[in-house]
């Protein structure tokens, strides 16, 4: 019975996951050109970015082009974040692009939920380089790449806030 149970509990821990990968819907129309129209989708937004951050590359590629192009619409006309992309941070860019949506979206995540709050430049890449090695640490088909395990060296031995401190002024 014991095991039962813990096989349950595994099971149901396992179905939560995926239902997650699966909670986010892209908005078919969505209209993006005053500032109300950019702040009424904030929600969908944050939904986007914990898809993203849940569903591996390979899973829904054509749900994935969808969702990325209404994260870059909706991130190029909002007028609330403006992600600054520094390529001395994002050097991995230019051989896993994938990766710098997930910068760019941990960066606005972290933007959303801090609204109240003056958030500095560093702290911003911080949490937006934080997020994408996460995403990339867990694996989700993403190719690796030996500049990147050394950033997730830093990651795991507290370095990266240091880091990108010293990389950003």
């Amino acid at each position: 019975m014991k095991h039962l149970l813990i096989l349950s509990f595994f099971a149901l821990l396992g179905y939560s996951t995926i239902a997650q990968t699966v909670d986010f819907t892209v908005p078919k129309s969505a209209v993006l050109k005053k500032d109300a129209d950019f702040v009424k989708y904030e929600s969908d937004i944050m939904k986007c970015i914990d898809w993203f951050e849940a569903t591996p590359q390979s899973v829904d590629p054509k749900k994935r082009k969808s969702a990325n192009s209404f994260f870059i619409a909706w991130l190029s006309g909002t007028s609330k974040v403006r992600v600054e992309i520094n390529e001395k941070v994002v050097s991995f860019a230019n051989q896993q692009p994938e990766l710098l949506v997930y910068f760019m979206a941990g960066w606005v995540k972290y933007a959303l939920l801090n609204q109240d709050i003056d958030i500095t430049n560093v702290e911003s890449t911080y949490e937006g380089l934080l997020f994408a090695l996460k995403y990339y640490e867990k694996g989700n088909d993403v190719k690796r790449n030996k500049d990147v395990d050394a950033l997730v060296k830093k990651m795991n031995n507290n370095e990266l806030l240091p880091y990108v401190e010293k990389l950003v002024k």
